[in-house]
Parts: C-alpha cells; sequence; structure tokens
C-alpha cells in the first residue's frame, strides 16, 4: 500500500547523468510503510533528499525495491557510493532487502567506510 502523500526531496536541477522522476520507498521503521517520492534517477539506483532539524542528507536508494542502501551529508558522496557500488553486480536482478550474509553486503560496507573516512 502507497500513502496518499508524495514527497518532494530533490533541491535544483538534476546530477550530470541523473534524471528528475519518482520512485516508490520503504521506510521500515517505526512502521513499515511505502511512500512515493520524487528523485533523480539513474539505472537501478534513486537519489532523494531528506530534511532534518540539523541538517540535510542524501539518500541512496535501490529503485526496483525501494530500500534504503545508505545516505550521506552531500550528493557528491551518495553519487560516489552509486558509481562505484554499481558494477558490483547486476543490481535489476535483486528483489529483496539484502541479507547480511550476503558476498555484496560487505563490499558495499567497504565502500561506505571508505567514502565515510575522508
Amino acid at each position: 500500500m502507497i500513502d496518499e502523500e508524495f514527497l518532494d526531496t530533490v533541491i535544483g536541477p538534476a546530477p550530470e547523468g541523473w534524471a528528475l522522476g519518482e520512485v516508490i520507498i520503504q521506510i521500515e521503521r517505526p512502521k513499515r510503510k511505502r511512500l512515493q517520492v520524487e528523485a533523480w534517477k539513474r539505472g537501478p539506483f534513486a537519489m532523494h533528499e531528506r530534511e532534518f532539524a540539523d541538517g540535510r542528507e542524501t539518500v541512496l536508494t535501490h529503485a526496483p525495491t525501494g530500500l534504503r542502501i545508505f545516505s550521506f551529508p552531500s550528493v557528491e558522496q551518495t553519487i560516489e557510493l552509486a558509481d562505484r557500488i554499481e558494477p558490483l553486480t547486476d543490481w535489476s536482478a535483486i528483489t529483496k532487502k539484502m541479507p547480511l550474509g550476503s558476498d555484496l553486503y560487505p563490499k558495499v560496507r567497504e565502500i561506505i567506510d571508505d567514502i565515510n573516512q575522508r
């Protein structure tokens, strides 16, 4: 079920190689729900921004499932993550949440940690 709410969640023009579109995201907490949000899309990924009282973050989402991959404070970090993880697997073949024991999980986590350490 999709909530009736649609969220405008991008600011400014799409980054190079990304196009404005919509994606249905899965929110797991505090309760599971699905929201349709405005996003920049490229291949199997969508990227949207969330605003909090203390700042913004850019969320990278696996577009086919609507599941969040990771969030960074900057669009540039989020684009770098997408660029670096895209060649790791056939993202269009993924249909559910990546289990912790998968071979892909530690590879993605290593890239996230590398980006975070800079």
